[in-house]
């Protein structure tokens, strides 16, 4: 049951998170020039972002360099590690949409927050359950 449980952290949360802090550093900052309005802010993470997308990208080349010597990544593993990262990747460049300032309403800004959530968690719970059934297997 263990076993498991480190597999699905290894094959789909880390692959998402990494791929959110490096999408979110990729993207860069999509404020208007003459932008005030924002919808959330994370100065924390505009002064360092580079650098968690820097240990994120550094965090999912250990983890595949590891996973793949040790003969644990099989194909099914592989298509569900990508699907991950692809959702982490999405919520990245959601974030930068939402934290971007803009002169008015940020209608996309908002559209994202009230989608994506329930979208990216519904995707990676069954991400998740199949990477589960799948060490079952």
């Amino acid at each position: 049951m263990m076993a498991g449980t480190i597999r699905v952290v290894r094959v789909v949360l880390l692959p998402c998170t990494a791929a959110l802090f490096v999408a979110w550093w990729l993207a860069g900052d999509r404020s208007e020039r003459d932008g005030y309005a924002t919808i959330i802010e994370f100065p924390f993470l505009e002064h360092h972002a580079g650098w968690f997308g820097f240990i994120g990208l550094m965090a999912a080349v250990v983890v595949a360099t590891d996973v793949s010597r040790a003969g644990v990544m099989r194909r099914r593993f592989a298509l569900i590690t990508v699907a991950a990262a692809v959702v982490g990747g999405a919520a990245g460049c959601a974030a930068r949409v939402i934290t971007a300032k803009t002169a008015g309403a940020n209608i996309g800004g908002g559209l994202l927050l009230f989608v994506m959530p329930p979208v990216m968690a519904a995707t990676l719970a069954v991400l998740a359950y199949r990477a589960f059934l799948q060490e079952r297997r």
